[in-house]
């Protein structure tokens, strides 16, 4: 499995990775996508940070982390105002169909 596309939606630099946390899965396996971002130089504000479910997977409500809200299609994390050099870690959690 590889990482999901991510969007990122700011006024500044924001270095963004995912990972999975499998290689391979079967139906009905759960795993766990973590999307790391560090701010690059400067103060940023109005970050988003979007993941969209991939396709063959149904997510697992309750378990996006920091406040990520799922809206049917995507996960969304509304990060607010960040300051430069912050960095943070992300993850949620899909089923295989």
């Amino acid at each position: 499995m590889s990482g999901s596309p991510v969007f990122v939606e700011s006024a500044g630099t924001i270095l963004v990775q995912t990972a999975v946390d499998r290689n391979s899965v079967v139906p009905g396996d759960i795993f766990t996508y973590t999307i790391t971002y560090t701010v690059d130089s400067e103060n940023i504000a109005g970050v988003r940070i979007e993941n969209p479910v991939p396709s063959g997977t149904i997510f697992v409500e309750g378990s996006a982390t920091s406040g990520g809200n799922f809206d049917g299609i995507k996960i969304i994390w509304d990060m607010g105002n960040l300051s430069a050099g912050a960095s943070g870690t992300l993850t949620f959690q899909v089923r295989v169909r």
